[in-house]
């Protein structure tokens, strides 16, 4: 019996790493083709105002890391697991809205529209939440759809707003989800987790693909192919590994908790001042250390190192020490937030202006 489940463990990790491998290449060379292209397909980035970039460059090399991770994880959980199979479509379906968002510029309220209608579609197919009428429990039903909804759009948002400068969007998701596939194998949950470890490791890995031509200076940017891809499908781990039990809820705000603060933060501030807070701007925490450290190496590895030497341990924490993990995630978000409002975060410089955030 050790014997079979020693076998079945070497030949899971073989498939996982043959995978993961095929996704790193599929989406380097895909990204790597976009940006040889990107005067054709009409991907050029042209630096405005409210950019953090000082030259032309070529966006939607994001999409990569999409075609990569729908192409080689839904043809392996086909019929295995429902479940899965929808958050890899909705995810799809994210991604190439944003796909079409970087070359045709979508109004937004077409934006906020679909992304509502995603995040519904995911909330009801991963955690089935319902009203049974005009009962309390009906109400808190109604109130927990409300609040998750809520919290998957702005979520969606957050992340296409963070990426930003180069590397940081990329790097932010292989953190998140290599650390989300660790806790699930961590947790020895047997051969139906490998379900959720596979998508998150052959995504991870079309992360690192993209990173090789976003890595500071960037030859290409993620565009909001990719950053509608990652959001939603971060979101859909989130809800499917807390609906099965594998990941708590807390673990999930902490590990985030850099570009949520961030972006949180940055609203909260510029509501407050008066700012048209829906307009677009360059006042995140990243954006300003950008500018005040003249690059975005420096910013790219500090938010790397927060979620390394910060995030990591305590989500580590909170997964050892369940009944405190809240309070954990609490802890881990108060430095953050002073570090946003030490940063001037949300305080506007310049006069506001219209139009809408473009890395």
């Amino acid at each position: 019996m050790i014997s079979l489940v020693r076998t079945i463990l070497v030949n899971m990790t073989a498939i996982l790493a043959l995978m993961s491998a095929l996704a790193f290449v599929v989406s380097f060379q895909i990204a790597r083709k976009i940006s040889i292209n990107g005067q054709k397909l009409g991907l050029i980035q042209v630096p405005n105002h409210r950019s953090s970039h000082y030259k032309p460059t070529v966006s939607g090399g994001g999409l990569g890391i999409a075609v990569a991770g729908t192409l080689l994880v839904l043809p392996s959980l086909a019929g295995a697991h429902a479940m899965m199979t929808w958050a890899i479509l909705v995810s799809a379906v994210g991604g190439l809205v944003g796909f079409l968002d970087d070359r045709l510029d979508l109004p937004a309220r077409y934006r906020i529209v679909l992304h509502v209608l995603l995040v519904g579609m995911l909330i009801y197919v991963t955690l089935g939440l319902s009203a049974p009428g005009f009962t309390i429990d009906g109400i808190v039903a109604l109130l927990t759809w409300g609040t998750v909804l809520f919290l998957g759009v702005w979520w969606i948002n957050l992340f296409n707003f963070m990426d930003g400068i180069d590397g940081i969007a990329a790097s932010e998701a292989i953190f998140i989800l290599g650390a989300a596939a660790s806790f699930v194998v961590l947790g020895d949950f047997g051969d139906a987790s490998w379900t959720v470890v596979l998508p998150l490791c052959v995504v991870a890995a079309a992360c690192m693909g993209f990173l090789l031509l976003n890595w500071p200076p960037a030859r290409v940017f993620m565009g909001d192919a990719g950053s509608n891809y990652l959001a939603f499908f971060t979101l859909s781990m989130a809800l499917i590994s807390f609906a099965n039990g594998y990941i708590s809820g807390a673990i999930w705000v902490i590990l985030p908790a850099a570009f949520v603060s961030d972006a949180t933060v940055t609203l909260f501030r510029r509501i407050l001042a008066g700012e048209r807070w829906f307009a677009a701007h360059r006042e995140h925490t990243y954006q300003r250390l950008s500018r005040r450290w003249n690059g975005h190496l420096k910013v790219t590895l500090l938010y790397a190192a927060i979620n390394m030497l910060w995030l990591f341990p305590l989500a580590f924490l909170a997964r050892n020490q369940s009944s405190m993990d809240w309070l954990i995630a609490l802890v881990a978000y108060c430095p953050l937030v002073v570090l946003c409002i030490a940063a001037q975060a949300g305080l506007s410089d310049r006069p506001a202006t219209n139009g809408r955030k473009r890395t």
